[in-house]
């Protein structure tokens, strides 16, 4: 096992175990520089969360994000027609 496989394993048991995260389904690459983080997360606060944890057990490697951030909601309201005896289709 490398440092750097190493790291990954510490990284994923401590964002498993984090109250304000609990996430095992990201990515992390390890280099000698940098960690980068990726996948989708369901809200700010657990990215957030997530990569606050990982800059503290990870330094003094740059944290590179790239994460996405999980989209429930439509991105323009839904468009309503009406029809003229003032009911809705």
């Amino acid at each position: 096992m490398t440092s750097s496989d190493y790291l990954v394993a510490h990284l994923r048991e401590a964002l498993a175990a984090h109250p304000d995260v609990g996430m095992l389904d990201l990515y992390l690459e390890v280099t000698d520089r940098s960690v980068h983080v990726s996948g989708v997360v369901d809200c700010e606060s657990k990215r957030d969360a997530a990569l606050a944890l990982v800059r503290r057990m990870a330094a003094p490697r740059e944290v590179v994000d790239n994460t996405k951030l999980l989209n429930l909601l439509p991105s323009e309201p839904p468009e309503v027609l009406h029809d003229p005896s003032g009911g809705h289709r």
